[in-house]
């Protein structure tokens, strides 16, 4: 390894010297070699400290929300899972649905143990892969608007650090005319929750590229995940 990084000191030697012999050239190079040198260090600090860098498990849309920031904005984590999340004025805003989970006929898939309001929740746990599902049919007024915003009030036991036992509050977007999954957009609310009390969650999809007809929301978990409870579920839809 030693002898490997010696052999790039005569290249980098080389270009020094040529350079040096060419003062618009080097009065370029220096200002780029400063920044990334500065680049470097920072993000490094970002990693340690503010946690902000998620050196192995990093996307562009989140790379460039947290470029340059020193502190944690709520809900730029889930950048980590999203592609795009919506962030301006929404326009035309309309409440499509209110799900409290108290009148469901079918009890089998909601729990009592724990809810933020009313009596029942819906859940997912290490043995129990997916929860209750919501289904919204494709309405004109749906289709009206641009983007979904998907909010319910969530609940853990405690802080969740690994990402790989974080269950999934997921949107199904689906085409039952040709009988197939569109796409599935899906986020992982333990990345800001915190153990032992609720708190609200959203999701912000783009369903303007898409041919569908119905959409289905639920929770998804795995035999290493850790339970999850939802209340309060509201969907709205809106154009910006």
């Amino acid at each position: 390894m030693v002898q490997s990084y010696a052999v790039l000191v005569f290249p980098l030697a080389a270009f020094v010297d040529f350079i040096s012999q060419k003062k618009w050239l080097l009065h370029l190079t220096v200002p780029i070699v400063l920044f990334l040198i500065w680049l470097n260090v920072f993000q490094t600090w970002q990693t340690h400290e503010p946690y902000l860098f998620e050196a192995e498990n990093m996307t562009e849309a989140y790379y460039w929300r947290v470029f340059g920031k020193t502190k944690h904005i709520l809900g730029d984590r889930f950048l980590l899972d999203m592609d795009t999340d919506f962030k301006g004025e929404r326009k035309e805003v309309v409440k499509i649905l209110i799900e409290d989970f108290e009148n469901l006929k079918d009890t089998t898939n909601l729990t009592s143990d724990f809810a933020q309001s009313g009596q029942y929740a819906i859940y997912v746990s290490p043995s129990k892969e997916f929860s209750h599902t919501t289904s919204i049919d494709k309405t004109p007024e749906i289709a009206s608007k641009k983007w979904i915003r998907i909010k319910g009030s969530f609940y853990i036991f405690c802080k969740i650090w690994d990402i790989w036992k974080m269950p999934q509050l997921s949107l199904r977007i689906e085409n039952n005319n040709n009988n197939k999954i569109v796409d599935i957009k899906a986020l992982k609310p333990g990345r800001v929750l915190e153990g032992g009390q609720w708190k609200d969650v959203w999701m912000d999809v783009d369903l303007s590229n898409y041919e569908y007809d119905g959409l289905k929301i639920y929770l998804f978990s795995n035999e290493k995940s850790h339970p999850m409870y939802m209340d309060d579920l509201e969907v709205e839809i809106y154009n910006d």
